[in-house]
């Protein structure tokens, strides 16, 4: 069976850096970061820097009242960005581009979902107050509340699923959405990832695990992947969303294609719950598999957009992995997470989307605050200032915890 290629049609992004690709665009090229001072309850012992999504109001058009009081945050930010990006490409005047609704879908990456409405419900109902709990809190807790919400106000009929696999959530729906469109079950999928984790046990947990220690004021000490005075992650959120579409399909209606997806692979270290496996052998093989399938050789990949949360571990392992798939070839190298913070389950999206609209704007731009690099990071830093490049091939790593790798290859 021949495989039907797979076009990126439309991208939309609300983050820390911007609550659309405009605003996204104007910070990464400008070299703003979206990461700020950030104290969310006044813990000394929480990290205290983030970046938040700022100045969004949810729409009063996508959203009843019901809505804006029952749906988790996670929920709102993929609605949000999805409808928006929607009446911006005129889906619904051009009556869903003249797809049948039962051929277009919505598979989202979510990793931590409704974590806000399930404390919520058990701090109600164990501090007596389990009236107060309402049966809206089932609809708005479960991951798939994103993809749900998508299909009721969009009214398309399609797949509407949620891979939730940690931080490479939204790597793989994207991957499998690109499935669904090659295999020919579909002929449109709106992809991509959303999350928020501003909850406070979970907050404090991961601030125990891997935020940043560091307690000064500088936001550039905040976040620094592959520097060696790095100091650990900073939370991110928002969504991150993709348009994806039959290639040949896209070309008969006249519609933009910003790239092609070319390539994916998925692996598991099938090691540790928390910790990459030291050998780095899952995401080598997560990168060649992608390489594989896009049937082309390391040296044609221009550019990789990394994982890298900014740990020591976790920079110093996919650094490892990329010298060993690339040898001497040296892709450029940018770390997005230095200006979205890590959006956990929407990263994948949220960098995936910056490093396209990057590849289309015809710059590579620099990985924030990298000023020493970790020896044991040896690779072809964008660092400093922007630099006008061509690109033909980008590879994205997403890297996640339970050991869950995934790679995407994109053709421009």
């Amino acid at each position: 069976m021949e495989l039907r290629r797979v076009a990126i049609t439309g991208m939309n992004s609300i983050s820390g850096i911007g609550n659309n690709i405009d605003e996204m665009w104007d910070n990464l090229i400008n070299g703003k970061t979206g990461i700020e001072k950030f104290d969310l309850c006044g813990d000394p012992d929480m990290a205290h820097f983030a970046a938040r999504v700022k100045n969004l109001s949810f729409s009063e058009e996508f959203f009843d009242h019901k809505d804006l009081k029952n749906l988790d945050l996670f929920a709102k930010f993929g609605v949000q960005a999805t409808m928006d990006l929607l009446h911006n490409q005129s889906f619904f005047e051009k009556d869903k581009f003249g797809y049948d609704p039962y051929r277009i879908g919505c598979l989202m990456g979510v990793g931590i979902f409704g974590i806000e409405t399930i404390n919520d419900a058990a701090h109600k109902y164990t501090n007596g107050k389990k009236r107060d709990i309402s049966y809206y809190h089932l609809a708005a807790m479960i991951p798939n509340s994103v993809t749900a919400q998508i299909s009721i106000k969009s009214g398309i009929k399609g797949i509407a699923s949620a891979a939730s696999s940690a931080c490479s959530s939204a790597s793989i729906a994207i991957a499998q959405a690109a499935q669904e469109i090659m295999l020919g079950s579909h002929d449109m999928i709106i992809t991509g990832g959303s999350d928020s984790s501003f909850e406070n046990s979970w907050y404090y947990g991961f601030s125990k695990l891997a935020l940043t220690k560091y307690k000064g004021d500088d936001v550039k000490m905040a976040c620094k992947p592959f520097d060696v005075d790095r100091k650990g992650t900073v939370f991110g959120e928002g969504a991150g969303i993709l348009i994806l579409e039959d290639y040949e399909k896209a070309k008969q209606r006249g519609a933009t294609i910003y790239g092609e997806i070319v390539g994916f692979g998925s692996t598991s270290d099938a090691f540790h719950s928390l910790a990459m496996d030291p050998k780095v052998e899952a995401p080598i093989a997560a990168m060649k598999n992608a390489l594989k399938m896009a049937n082309i050789q390391p040296s044609q990949i221009d550019w990789v957009s990394t994982h890298s949360p900014g740990t020591p571990k976790g920079d110093i392992g996919e650094a490892q992995a990329i010298q060993e798939v690339f040898g001497e070839n040296r892709p450029l190298i940018t770390a997005f997470k230095s200006y979205l913070g890590h959006s956990m389950g929407a990263s994948g999206a949220h960098e995936l989307i910056a490093l396209i609209k990057s590849v289309n704007e015809g710059y590579a731009v620099p990985t924030l605050n990298l000023e020493n690099v970790d020896k044991n990071c040896d690779l072809n830093h964008v660092m400093g200032e922007p630099i006008k490049v061509k690109t033909t091939y980008a590879l994205k790593n997403a890297i996640g915890f339970g050991g869950t790798n995934s790679s995407l290859v994109i053709k421009f």
